[in-house]
C-alpha cells in the first residue's frame, strides 16, 4: 500500500494495523501497554504465517497441483481445529472484544468456501464467523467486494487476479 506521501507498506499485518490506527474510535487494537496488545500480535502472526499462507497453492501457486493443495488442506484443518478449541473459551480471538484479529481471521476463513474446505467439523468456528458477518461494517465490506468474486465457481476469480485482490 503506497501512502499519499510516497511511503510504502507491503505486509498484510502492517497494513491492517496502520489502517486500524487511523480509525481509533473502532478500538480494533488493544492499548500498546496492555497484555491484550501482545495477544493480538500473537494471533495476527498465527493467522498470517499458519493460515493465510496455507491458501498459497490455490491463490498464488496453482502450478503446485493437487498434492500441494491436499497437504495445505490438512494443515488448514489442523489450524481451524486449534482456533475452534480457543473459541470454546472466548467470544473473540482476544477475550470478549472484537479486534483486528477477528477481521483478519474472518477474511481468511471465508476463503474456505472458495476452495471447498468444509467448516462443518468445527462446532464454534462457523457460529463465530456468522456473528462477525452480521456486523454492519462487515456486511458493507462484503457487499463492496462481492462483485469482484465469481460465485458460480469456487475456484474462479473474476475481474482481476487473486493476488491483485490481496495487495
Amino acid at each position: 500500500m503506497e501512502l499519499d506521501n510516497g511511503m510504502l507498506l507491503t505486509e498484510s499485518i502492517a497494513i491492517m494495523q496502520y489502517l486500524a490506527l487511523l480509525s481509533e474510535e473502532q478500538n480494533l487494537i488493544a492499548p500498546l501497554t496492555s497484555f491484550d496488545f501482545f495477544k493480538q500480535e500473537e494471533w495476527l502472526a498465527f493467522i498470517s504465517s499458519e493460515l493465510h499462507k496455507m491458501f498459497s497453492p490455490w491463490l498464488f501457486h496453482p502450478e503446485y497441483g493437487s498434492d500441494a493443495q491436499r497437504v495445505a488442506t490438512q494443515k488448514i484443518y489442523a489450524r481451524f481445529n486449534y482456533i475452534d478449541a480457543h473459541l470454546a473459551e472466548s467470544s473473540y480471538l482476544v477475550g470478549d472484544q472484537f479486534s483486528l484479529c477477528d477481521i483478519y481471521l474472518f477474511t481468511i476463513a471465508r476463503w474456505s468456501s472458495l476452495f471447498e474446505i468444509n467448516l462443518a467439523p468445527y462446532p464454534r468456528l462457523p457460529t463465530y464467523l456468522e456473528r462477525i458477518a452480521k456486523r454492519p461494517a462487515v456486511q458493507a465490506a462484503i457487499e463492496t467486494e462481492s462483485p469482484r468474486i465469481d460465485k458460480s465457481s469456487p475456484r474462479t476469480w473474476s475481474g482481476q487476479d487473486a493476488s491483485d485482490l490481496m495487495g
